[in-house]
Order: structure tokens, then sequence, then C-alpha cells
């Protein structure tokens, strides 16, 4: 009688233990689910911007400059970047004339890349159905000085081309009548102001208001073979 009600008490406790890992196996499942579900797109999307963010993070070089026995400096530490395609970006917009257009240039300037090399990285394998190269970060060209990525930053960027009588007192009215910093000058008349937000017509009476002739102003935006045939001298990509 004993030997049976052990048995009964050892069996209980086992379904019970057996039932509390259930329920926490349940709870634990339906919690994973809940994040995929409901918050997998954000953590997905945060993921992607963590490895393309615009964002630069600077680390101090380690290493200090180099110098001869005069102390003439013959090296110097100096921030570099690299140049990285986004395969998963490009085959998302399956755009096949610009892709070929954006491999070429790419071939033709820099000519240590293939476009056999590039189209590789979007094709899609037919054994997985994926690109053959499912990433957002594969480095093509590395160490990009500083100047260069920044000038590559701002291509793609629209900007406010503005030809003006006077260059220097229209810097002037911008900075401090408009507080404007982001901008660059091309020429004796021509000026580059990247913040499109500025209210144009508030701009013009400022600058007629200061004497300043106004040539033409309008909104552009380069691409990057502009960039290339800048850079090279180049007649670009037919």
């Amino acid at each position: 009688m004993r030997r049976k009600t052990k048995g009964i008490k050892a069996n209980q406790r086992f379904a019970f233990i057996l039932f509390v890992f259930m329920v926490i196996l349940t709870v634990l499942f339906g919690r994973v689910l809940y994040w995929k579900v409901v918050h997998g797109a954000e953590f997905e999307a945060a993921a992607k911007n963590q490895q393309i963010n615009r964002y630069d993070l600077v680390n101090a070089a380690n290493r200090g400059s180099i110098l001869d026995r005069n102390e003439q400096v013959l090296a110097v530490s100096t921030a570099v970047y690299n140049v990285v395609l986004d395969p998963l970006q490009l085959a998302e917009e399956d755009d096949a004339k610009k892709t070929k257009k954006t491999f070429d240039t790419l071939c033709e300037y820099f000519p240590d890349l293939h476009y056999e090399d590039l189209e590789y990285h979007i094709t899609k394998n037919q054994e997985t159905g994926k690109i053959n190269t499912p990433t957002h970060w594969k480095y093509l060209v590395k160490g990009v000085e500083r100047s260069v990525k920044e000038e590559l930053e701002k291509k793609n960027r629209k900007y406010i081309l503005l030809q003006v009588s006077d260059i220097p007192k229209t810097i002037l009215v911008l900075e401090r009548r408009f507080q404007v910093k982001d901008y660059s000058v091309q020429d004796e008349q021509t000026i580059r102001i990247y913040d499109t937000e500025l209210n144009m017509g508030e701009l013009n009476m400022a600058l007629v208001m200061e004497a300043i002739a106004v040539l033409s102003s309008g909104i552009c935006n380069d691409t990057l073979e502009d960039y290339f045939k800048k850079l090279t001298g180049g007649e670009g990509i037919a």
C-alpha cells in the first residue's frame, strides 16, 4: 500500500514539474513570437541603420607622427574611409538601367573593380533564391581620404545653386541673417547652399536690400557621374 502511494506521489510530482516546464516554455516562445511579429521590422531597421548610419565614429589614432633625425615630419596619422556596396539595396530597387550605369562608372574610374564581380553580388542564386551577396556591407575601395568622402556624401544631396553679383556680401547675409553655415563657393559669382529648407523669397529680398543682384537661383542635384567627370576631366559615360 505504501509503495503504491509513493509511486502515485512521484508521478504527480513529475507531472507537475513537466507542466510547469511546459508553461514556462510556452511563455518564452510566445514572448519571442510577440517581439518577432510586432517589433520585428523595427529591430531589423535599427540593425540596418547601425551598419549604414551617416554618423562618423572617430577613433583616436594610437600612432603618432613619424619624424626623421632632424624632426622633419615623414608620416602622420590620419583618418581614412572605405567605399562600400549595398547589394541588398540595389536588388530591392531592381533598376537595371541605374545599376548598369553605376557599375560602368565605378569600373571606368576604379580600374581594380570589374563589372562581372560587381554584377555577381546582386545576381540571384538559383538554388537559394537570394542574391549571391545578401548583405548591406560589401567593401569596394579602402583608404578614401576625408576630403573625398565629404565630397561624395554631397553628391546626392539637393542644393540651392545661387548666382549673385557679390559673393562676400552674400556670405555675410547667409551667416548673419539666416544662420546658414552649410554652403560652398564655386566661383566668383556662384555659391551652393545645402540648406534646401531656406526660404528663397526672404533670401532674395534680403540680398536685394543689400544691393546684391541675384542672377539666377534654383534647386539642383549632382550625380555621382558628374562628380567623377569633375575629378578626372573626362567625358563621362555615354
